[in-house]
């Protein structure tokens, strides 16, 4: 077994079936409120729901694929700088506290 660490699944695609789902369940409710009570000013609000639905599933859709969340995609911050403090020594010279040492890396020994 490998010693991962489980990370944050982003649920965008199930925000995504939501909305799908929503949208549908909305128009079929309004066309069949339509064919109980047929009238030409229902069919234009029917007709300019279903082209508000699909504009707001295509924008759900295309926020899903940009940042995996149907809400705002997400903006990538730059990684925070952290600074090093110098120390003081006993020789009065200004040092910092991480230094890197890479020993004998690629070196032959001496024998």
């Amino acid at each position: 077994m490998s010693p991962q660490t489980p990370k944050h699944q982003p649920s965008g695609g199930d925000g995504l079936l939501f909305t799908i789902a929503a949208s549908v369940i909305a128009i079929v409710s309004l066309e069949a409120v339509f064919i109980a009570f047929p009238s030409w000013w229902l069919l234009s609000l029917v007709l300019v729901s279903v082209i508000i639905a699909t504009g707001g599933v295509v924008l759900a859709l295309l926020r899903t694929i940009d940042g995996d969340t149907r809400l705002r995609p997400s903006v990538s911050l730059p990684a925070p700088q952290t600074r090093v403090a110098p120390t003081q020594t006993a020789g009065g010279i200004l040092r910092t506290r991480s230094r890197t040492s890479y020993g004998s890396i690629g070196r032959p020994s001496a024998r």
